[in-house]
């Protein structure tokens, strides 16, 4: 498959060959390098924060018609599921896990670099070469974990919602994977729900949370 451009994205695609895009972006390290990916270098950043997680949500409805990004400059929802014989879902994308330091990160992982997720990253503006230089520790509690996950979660998805655009029915947010025994002991998930039905990210019909791959509803 050829590098593809963001209007081919824009464009209603079949579930099955809007899959086939997403294997591609994951699995073909010549056309998508390791450096653009972790970069999120032109197209990548389209496919890594929109495309595939409004894909993955696809696959988990039934009769899905087809699905596509909106333009970019849309001040809605950022793509749309359309269904054979229901409304359309118009869904908004957001990710949890991205920042400052987190692109920093990724920065450090293009050019061949140990990192820690867990520090704080900054650009060491002093010097000729305008490193990235980490700070902090590289471990962290698994209760710390536990409370920095729920936080930024629960921020992004009351970010988006002071930002509600009518129309838009669901929520779909992205963090990393949350398998480890920690978060799952600690009803991260459960915690997320809780705060949602507590009021928080009340706009949306649906808010969807995609754990790396794993995707749990929570409204």
């Amino acid at each position: 498959m050829a590098h593809i451009e963001r209007q081919a994205l824009e464009r209603a695609s079949s579930l099955q060959a809007a899959r086939a895009i997403v294997d591609s972006f994951c699995y073909d390290r010549t056309i998508y390098t390791d450096e653009d990916v972790h970069l999120k270098r032109g197209i990548c950043k389209s496919l890594a924060e929109e495309y595939c997680p409004l894909v993955r949500l696809a696959q988990e409805h039934w009769l899905v018609r087809s699905v596509r990004l909106f333009p970019g400059c849309n001040p809605g929802p950022d793509g749309e599921i359309r269904f054979w014989w229901r409304q359309s879902s118009k869904v908004q994308i957001v990710c949890a896990n991205e920042g400052y330091s987190r692109a920093l990160m990724r920065e450090q992982l293009a050019n061949g670099d140990i990192v820690f997720p867990q520090q704080d990253r900054a650009r060491n503006k002093n010097r000729v070469t305008n490193e990235v230089v980490s700070m902090g520790r590289a471990l962290t509690t698994p209760d710390a974990d536990y409370r920095m996950r729920v936080q930024r979660i629960l921020e992004a998805i009351g970010a988006k919602e002071s930002k509600f655009y009518p129309g838009t029915d669901t929520l779909l947010v992205q963090d990393d994977v949350a398998s480890f025994a920690h978060l799952r002991e600690s009803g991260l998930h459960l915690k997320i729900c809780e705060a949602i039905r507590e009021g928080i990210g009340r706009q949306y019909a649906r808010i969807y949370i995609i754990y790396g791959n794993r995707l749990d509803r929570a409204k």
